[in-house]
Formats: structure tokens, sequence, C-alpha cells
């Protein structure tokens, strides 16, 4: 081949630049197509919708997360920031939430306007309100309903030791004379759960751990620190390139469920070694220690011992209703694998609870008669949660309230 040959038969820099260039585009779609198809199949556990949208922190896109008004400085980890606002969006919703005095999710002080004939309800995300206005809330929803102040304490995250903390160190200090508390299966038996600590890496937030034959001590991670910001072992500063593209790949992309769903089937790998399976009846059980067939007992039963410190906190004299609240997952296992769960120690034990402290059981899994109505959990499935996230709607917060009306009017 003569010299002249060669020349014409060689890619130039700019040649070689463009097909490298088309095959690195070729690649992104290739990727971004695939992982909406493994999305809009619900293929991957993480199928959240992009918001394409720009928020707007000092200049740089940081998404709507609903992140900002909140931090992890107080001694239950998770809680709200006093008198700030944030907003959030999704494919499905677009809300804003807001800070009290004391940081629960209300437009009213607690420390000088309200009234000691108050409800308090504590929980998790679900009395928090995630995903919906402060007026599709449970607590605001239901004081409207019944002419009654309701005082929202949930806070997202948050599992039965820091709701007993909660109690203890700022609900105690306010006035009101029953208590709504909201128990969350799917959630609250590993929210705490030395045996999940490797679900929140070094977060500022309690857990607890046995010390002895039916007994407990709350702890926290060696290296976790009190922080404004959340979570707050690894808040996004969006300082630098490499933050600013997380949050951008988050937005904007189909792939970021991928890697979300990557690191969550890391995690999950890791904790499923301490699960143990010794339900006393049970099919196949889809989750061992999370859901309404869950039967791990070490997470269940420390989950348990700090619901009865926290009633143990609640003056004999309050009325108190716990609401059992079924997830999405709960609902299509209940469907799929029938109504055993009635029989799981979990379930007992928390009735047991109930009977011990004369508190009302309301389990929104069943019908407001205590009846088994699939018919009701199916068309609940559309009817009550986001489409595209795995909490009530305004219509999931309103089913609750008529649920909790039922039982209160009974009186």
């Amino acid at each position: 081949m003569t010299l002249k040959n060669f020349k014409l038969t060689t890619k130039t820099p700019m040649s070689w630049i463009k097909t490298i260039s088309l095959n690195c585009l070729i690649l992104v779609f290739a990727l971004e197509g695939g992982a909406f198809l493994l999305t809009k199949f619900k293929l991957i556990p993480i199928v959240d919708e992009p918001t394409y949208s720009l928020g707007n922190k000092n200049g740089k896109s940081t998404g709507y997360w609903g992140h900002d008004w909140r931090n992890e400085k107080e001694s239950w980890g998770a809680w709200h920031k006093s008198n700030s606002r944030d907003r959030h969006k999704t494919a499905c919703f677009d809300v804003e939430y807001q800070s009290n005095d004391v940081g629960a999710r209300d437009d009213v002080n607690y420390q000088t306007q309200i009234s000691p004939n108050s409800i308090a309800l504590i929980g998790d995300s679900f009395a928090e309100g995630h995903g919906v206005n402060l007026e599709d809330t449970f607590a605001k929803k239901l004081s409207k309903d019944i002419n009654k102040q309701v005082l929202n304490f949930g806070a997202a995250e948050n599992g039965p030791v820091q709701e007993f903390l909660i109690y203890q160190e700022l609900v105690s200090k306010i006035p009101h004379s029953e208590v709504i508390y909201f128990f969350f299966p799917r959630n609250d038996f590993a929210d705490n759960s030395f045996l999940f600590e490797g679900w929140f890496g070094n977060r500022y937030r309690p857990f607890f751990r046995p010390i002895g034959e039916e007994q407990y001590e709350i702890y926290y991670p060696p290296t976790a620190k009190k922080s404004e910001d959340y979570p707050s072992n690894k808040r996004v500063k969006h300082s630098s390139f490499r933050d600013q593209f997380k949050v951008d790949l988050v937005n904007f992309t189909y792939f970021s469920n991928v890697l979300k769903s990557f690191t969550y089937a890391l995690k999950d790998k890791q904790v499923n070694k301490h699960n143990l399976d010794n339900a006393k009846d049970k099919p196949v059980v889809p989750s061992d220690a999370r859901g309404y067939f869950a039967s791990e007992s070490e997470s269940i039963k420390g989950a348990l011992y700090y619901v009865d410190k926290l009633f143990q906190e609640i003056p004999p004299d309050f009325p108190i209703t716990i609401i059992v609240i079924p997830s999405k997952w709960d609902i299509e296992d209940i469907l799929e694998l029938g109504w055993g769960y009635l029989q799981l120690d979990w379930y007992l034990g928390l009735k047991n609870i109930a009977d011990k402290f004369d508190a009302k059981f309301i389990d929104l899994a069943l019908s407001p008669d205590g009846g088994q109505n699939s018919s009701r959990l199916r068309a609940g499935l559309n009817q009550w949660y986001h489409s595209c996230d795995l909490h009530w709607n305004a219509a999931g917060n309103e089913m609750a309230v008529q649920q909790f009306k039922h039982h209160w009017n009974m009186d």
C-alpha cells in the first residue's frame, strides 16, 4: 500500500470524533430507552417518573424533592425546620410543605394557638401527608370533619423509637387530650431495627438493639452527627459539577431508576442475611421483616416494645386509636395470599397492646365493619394511592378519615 492510498483510507481526527460521538449518543438513547421500558413495566423496584423540572437554589437546578424543610438534629432524627416552606414535585403531584413554630406540618402554631382538647396525631410520612397539600392531609381533613384540632406530629422516615421520643420530648409538653397513632408495617419493623442500620448508614437517627430477654435499648451510629441538613450523612450541596450532575440525572432521566434500583438491591442483599423465618401460620412469605406478612422476630419485638413504651407515656385517661396502614404492596400480597396475616405474631402483638391500653384498633386493610373485602382492596389500589408514588393521595387520606370516624362515632 502506498503512502497516498494509506492517507485516503485513514480516518481524520474529526471523523473519529464524529464516530465516537455518534456511538455515545446511540448508547445514551439505548440506556435511557431500556430504563424507560423497565420503569413502565415495573421490572425494577424504583419506578419514579422524571419531573423535568428546574428548581432554583442559588441559581442552580436542585429539583423539588421536598428535602429542604427537613433536618436531622433532634434526638429522634428526622424532623422539620421550624417555620419553613418547601416544594415537592413529581410526575403525579406538585405540593407545598410548611412547618410551624415547633417544626410540625401545620399552619397553626402549637405553642400559642391550640386547644387543650386537641388530638395528637403521631406517625410517619402517611401522618405527615407526603405528596398532598396541607388541606388534604389526614389531620386537616379530620379536623374539619369533627370540628376539633388535630395536631400533626408525623414525619417521614420515622419509626416506633422515634415516635416514642417525639411523644416523650415534644408532644407531652403540648396540650392535648387524645392520641391517634399510625402504624405502617411496611417500614415500622425495619425503621429503627439494629438489623437494618445499614439501610441508613451513619445518619443521625436512633435504633434499638436487644440487651436481654425482651429488653431493648436505644443507640445511635457512632459516627452520626446532628445536622440541619437532610439526610444528615450525604446531603447534596449542589456545590460541584458532580453534585449537580446527580440532581439533573434524577430530574431528567429514567436511567436514574436503574442506578437507584441497583443501590436498593445491594442494600437488600446486606440486610437479607439477618432476616429470620419464624411466622406461625404463613404461606409463601413475601418479605420477612417488612409489611403485613412480616415475621422477622427481633425487628418485630423491638418495634412493638417501643410502641408499648410510647403508650406508657400517654396519660391513662386519654383515648388512643391505633390505625394500621397497608401499602400498595401489602394490598397486592393480601389479594394473592389471603388474610393469614391476621394470625401472625406482629398483628396479635399489636392487638394485645391495644387491649392493654384500652385503645381502638383499626386495620385499614379491613372494611370499616372489620370484614375481609377483596373487591374493596382492588378498588383501593387505584383510588387511594398516587400513581407515581406509594403514599396516599387526597382520596386515600379521606378513606382513612372516614374509617376513623366510623369507630369514633361508635362511642
